[in-house]
């Protein structure tokens, strides 16, 4: 017996990283994490949870999230995941938010804080 298989183009379909998955899950239900854990995350050296803990937070906005995410857009190893914390910052918002958005962009970091204020 011979089956027919539709052939797939696997080109058109759009690629999604383990991290872009973490973040999008944990936006669509931030509410699933308490603000404790939500920071402690935020600390972890796996990628998979800190890009968790970034969704939660700046759908949640958590202010208290603020520092730890300064140190990461910082020092952090990783220029996508440090450029992800200052959009996290970014949506987090407020006077704080602002004023660690205008010191990260007298870093390394101006040129994409730029861009980001001109969107």
């Amino acid at each position: 017996m011979k089956t027919d298989y539709e052939s797939i183009n696997f080109r058109d379909i759009p690629h999604i990283t383990a991290r872009e998955a973490a973040f999008k899950r944990s936006e669509r239900n931030p509410s699933g994490y308490t603000e404790k854990k939500l920071l402690e995350m935020l600390k972890s050296r796996n990628v998979e949870e800190v890009y968790e803990a970034f969704g939660a937070i700046g759908k949640l906005k958590i202010k208290k999230a603020l520092p730890f995410l300064k140190n990461i857009a910082l020092y952090d190893e990783d220029i996508e995941t440090q450029e992800d914390a200052i959009l996290t910052i970014r949506q987090i918002g407020g006077r704080t938010a602002i004023d660690i958005l205008r010191f990260l962009k007298t870093t390394e970091h101006k040129e994409f804080i730029e861009e980001l204020l001109t969107e």
